[in-house]
């Protein structure tokens, strides 16, 4: 399964995604390949955003060896973050879409931020 986690703490923005789908076979995983899409383009605008220099410090983005597992955290200025915040909800959402479609293969979690389905 996998597991999407966002959350913000004290201006902190931290995504969590783990797991493999084992909807299919790997290579043909086409709910693997939804979350992949979500995480890595989540990476893709932290990185542009980075080289623009809009964060307090650089991010930190860690992506695991065998790609199931990536970890973002970053603090934006306060100038950035609703850029920061709408990339963080566009990713939200379609871990959201995923979860309501294969429910058997996501789950989502989430802590104060807008969305809030299974906000806890």
């Amino acid at each position: 399964m996998v597991t999407a986690t966002f959350h913000r703490i004290k201006g902190s923005y931290v995504a969590v995604i783990h797991g493999h789908a084992g909807f299919d076979e790997q290579g043909k995983d086409i709910v693997c390949a939804g979350a992949s899409l979500y995480a890595f383009g989540l990476c893709q605008c932290v990185m542009q955003m980075d080289s623009e220099r809009k964060f307090k410090k650089p991010p930190s983005v860690k992506i695991g060896t065998d790609g199931g597992e990536i970890v973002i955290a970053v603090r934006p200025k306060p100038r950035h973050e609703a850029e920061l915040q709408h990339y963080f909800h566009m990713a939200q959402a379609g871990f959201m879409i995923l979860k309501q479609s294969y429910p058997d293969n996501v789950d989502l979690k989430t802590y104060e931020l807008l969305l809030t389905e299974d906000s806890e």
